[in-house]
């Protein structure tokens, strides 16, 4: 008899930017490899994953490959394992003192680092996400406008979907 199980996502699944710039598609396909993955993450054989979520092999390989660009699988020992994402374990990990918080606006003049307007908030320069700390020189204040634009990205990332967005289109 096949084991039963249940998966928990957590709200901020929502707002997270990897899956939100997924096409349609491609968020079924990762909730699907978190529905097949192991209790370590790591997804069956690929044929057997085909099988199992009814795919065509080149289409799944496109779909990890298009999901590890996107930050949500890992190549393991030439496996492929979810990237677990946002859950209560790493939101221990990324939380900041309401008293460090003061200190990084205080030493920030309250002034949004990204705009030069008021900061009511810190964020994280290089994301958690992308390997950054809560050291002091990870920390910057901001406004709610800019943290919330900014999201997941390095500054550099950032300014640069701002420029494509705002270019002419061909």
């Amino acid at each position: 008899m096949a084991s039963k199980y249940w998966i928990k996502l957590y709200h901020e699944v929502l707002d997270d930017p990897k899956i939100g710039r997924l096409r349609v598609a491609l968020k079924w396909r990762f909730i699907e490899c978190l529905l097949v993955a192991g209790d370590d993450g790591i997804l069956p054989q690929i044929d057997d994953m085909a099988w199992r979520v009814r795919a065509d092999v080149e289409e799944l390989e496109t779909d990890l490959n298009e999901l590890s660009d996107a930050g949500l699988l890992n190549r393991v020992a030439g496996d492929w394992q979810v990237n677990r994402g946002i859950g209560p374990e790493d939101r221990i990990r990324r939380e900041l003192s309401q008293s460090k918080k003061r200190k990084i606006l205080k030493r920030d003049n309250h002034i949004c680092q990204y705009c030069g307007g008021e900061a009511n908030q810190v964020d994280h320069i290089i994301p958690v996400s992308q390997g950054g700390t809560n050291k002091w020189s990870n920390l910057a204040a901001a406004c709610w406008k800019c943290n919330r634009s900014k999201w997941d990205r390095t500054p550099a990332q950032w300014i640069a979907d701002k420029e494509n967005r705002n270019a002419p289109m061909a």
